[in-house]
């Protein structure tokens, strides 16, 4: 019994571990349709206070507004650059074609 052979059809291949569209796949499938956890309102916590947040690559930004907390855009719809850096403080966030 030692010589039997295994079946191995419902191994993943060891390729797919390096696959990158396998990875983009799965986090697409398996990730995608949850809710996504960008930060607290500790990082912001008083009115005009913002964070952009690095796993967005810094296209999102996490604002208190009059103790709302919102996630908006971090990009300007007219020129497409960032408009805020880091962590900082600001009376209001203007783009420039709204």
């Amino acid at each position: 019994k030692r010589n039997e052979k295994i079946e191995t059809k419902n191994i993943t291949p060891f390729e797919s571990y390096f696959d990158h569209r396998v990875l983009k796949s799965e986090i697409k499938y398996c990730f995608g349709n949850f809710p996504y956890y960008v930060g607290h309102k500790l990082m912001v916590p008083n009115p005009g206070d913002y964070a952009t947040i690095f796993s967005y690559e810094n296209s999102k930004v996490l604002v208190n507004e009059n103790q709302n907390i919102s996630l908006m855009s971090n990009i300007c719809k007219h020129r497409q650059a960032v408009m805020l850096q880091g962590i900082g403080t600001t009376h209001k966030i203007v783009d420039s074609k709204q």
